[in-house]
């Protein structure tokens, strides 16, 4: 049987780890974590994420969905895909993966 919502703690970690997250930040994808979803995705998505898996990139707010972040990197480019904050690490001053 297939577990629904989270504990406690879960739903903490969560909170924490989007209220971590401010425009500006660099962070990476959380590669492990797209990959287990990746036959959800479309083949483009799927090789940028595979192409970039160990980049370090800045994030930004969308300027339309706000609980979005774009990478300011990609922003301007065909493909300036939406982030949620559960599929970015924050890469910490110094850490260069």
């Amino acid at each position: 049987m297939k577990k629904i919502g989270l504990t406690k703690t879960e739903a903490i970690a969560m909170i924490e780890k989007e209220n971590s997250l401010h425009p500006g930040d660099k962070v990476k994808i959380d590669y492990e974590a797209l990959n287990k979803r990746r036959e959800h995705f479309t083949p483009e998505y799927i090789e940028f994420i595979d192409t970039h898996k160990d980049t370090v990139f800045t994030i930004a707010k969308d300027e339309h969905y706000k609980s979005f972040y774009v990478f300011k990197e990609t922003a301007n480019t065909d493909t300036p895909w939406l982030w949620s904050f559960m599929d970015l690490i924050k890469v910490e001053d110094g850490e260069d993966g």
